[in-house]
């Protein structure tokens, strides 16, 4: 039987072609605009509610109004250019961003400042609450980020996204037994073009184990839940740090997982251009669970 999440599954497949971009990263964009022309009215044509900043030593919020427009805007060097690296969605309301200030004077153009952004708009498409997090906060933006699309209502089954929230924390710690937990018993399907034919999903948390020793700093974005039910989703995600050789590693992947409670039952791993089949994949699935 076809449900509203199985409708959603294949009208969600067109952005499939448009990672980390909706309504709210688009917006944060022209804020990015406005702040390297230093465009006072612009910024705060875009704004319309309150900011808080979490960074370490940092702490602070208010109304984003001219006092602070022009903090944000005149008091980094002539010289700075912000660049925005859209980090995750939920929705069409909620986005997160990696934000660098840039020296443009320098040679290498070196990174001055740098935060997670997360960033809430309005029917209008103006942003009505922003948090900048540190740079290596990742967990902590990623959970405000869902959890404020779970309080909005448009998430019909929360507990599934919050299971796979827990997972995606436990992986970004490191914490390899539990994650093993979690996954013991389930049946694993990759469907990658590197995939290893017949891999269980024992070989799976191995694979895991050795990239990590490959690339320490590993950790992942839950970058899009392109499709969720009561017994599970499939979500982009991308894997990311730098390997012990220096260089940066950043792989996209989209996973189909069914859950049952804590624990991940079934699995299957897609290439990003097979984003069609994991939403089919996951549409069968649900009708025939």
């Amino acid at each position: 039987m076809e449900t509203s999440t199985t409708r959603s599954c294949a009208s969600t497949s067109s952005i499939c072609k448009y990672r980390n971009l909706n309504a709210a990263t688009r917006t944060r964009a022209r804020v990015a605009d406005a702040m390297n022309r230093r465009d006072l009215d612009g910024f705060l044509a875009l704004h319309d509610g309150r900011y808080e900043d979490r960074r370490r030593g940092l702490r602070n919020e208010g109304p984003v109004e001219e006092k602070f427009a022009r903090a944000v805007l005149y008091e980094a060097c002539a010289s700075w250019r912000i660049e925005i690296e859209p980090v995750a969605i939920r929705g069409g309301h909620f986005g997160l961003t990696r934000e660098r200030w840039r020296d443009t004077d320098g040679a290498d153009r070196p990174i001055a400042v740098e935060w997670l952004m997360f960033t809430e708009i309005n029917d209008d498409e103006l942003i009505s609450y922003a948090v900048a997090f540190d740079p290596d906060d990742i967990n902590g933006a990623i959970d405000e980020l869902t959890a404020r699309w779970i309080a909005s209502g448009d998430v019909t089954h929360p507990e599934i996204i919050e299971s796979v929230l827990r997972f995606n924390e436990e992986a970004n710690r490191h914490d390899w037994d539990a994650i093993a937990t979690r996954l013991a018993g389930a049946t694993y399907i990759s469907h990658r073009q590197l995939g290893i034919d017949g891999a269980d999903i024992e070989d799976y948390v191995s694979s895991i184990r050795m990239f990590e020793s490959l690339v320490p700093d590993l950790w992942t974005e839950l970058a899009e839940v392109l499709a969720h039910s009561a017994i599970g989703l499939v979500a982009y995600m991308v894997l990311k740090g730098t390997s012990t050789d220096d260089v940066a590693i950043e792989i996209p992947t989209i996973h189909l997982a069914l859950i049952d409670g804590d624990r991940v039952t079934h699995l299957e791993t897609f290439d990003p251009a097979q984003c069609d089949l994991a939403l089919t994949r996951f549409q069968e699935l649900n009708t025939f669970s």
